[in-house]
């Protein structure tokens, strides 16, 4: 994501980053409880060989989960 401070720079931008980073906040709120929800259920599923893949794999191998 672009760092609204560079777009501030940019004249006549600093309001548009304001809105922006504004949407993406209000986006992120509304789809936390989901999200909970979801890393929950997941968590709950895993079995220990899952989580241990998980901490010794690579650096990623939380997001590659399935």
């Amino acid at each position: 994501m672009i760092d609204p401070r560079i777009l501030r720079a940019v004249v006549g931008y600093g309001e548009k980053a304001d809105v922006f980073e504004m949407s993406m906040n209000r986006a992120a709120e509304k789809s936390a409880p989901e999200a909970k929800a979801l890393f929950w259920d997941t968590m709950k599923k895993m079995s220990f060989t899952d989580a241990r893949k998980i901490l010794s794999g690579k650096e990623n191998e939380a997001t590659l989960y399935i």
